[in-house]
């Protein structure tokens, strides 16, 4: 059988652990799975999520200037 959306979406998380990478994602929810971040449709308009804990687990420093502009998540 092959893996549910979920579950791919927890294996990329677990691939790209340690890697420095920001990964992003069209599926639903990727940020809130442990993604970096992730699109999203709301209104007819593309916006984004962020997971600040997993940039931060990466590595990585987000701007304050792109956090003001996403939808935040943990």
């Amino acid at each position: 059988p092959g893996k549910s959306g979920a579950d791919e979406q927890k294996q990329v998380v677990k691939d790209m652990e340690g890697t420095h990478v920001f990964v992003v994602a069209d599926a639903a929810k990727f940020a809130e799975r442990g993604g970096i971040a992730n699109f999203i449709v709301s209104d007819s308009r593309v916006k984004f999520a962020i997971n600040k804990r997993a940039a931060k687990n990466a590595g990585l420093k987000v701007s304050s200037k792109l956090l003001r502009l996403a939808e935040l998540v943990d």
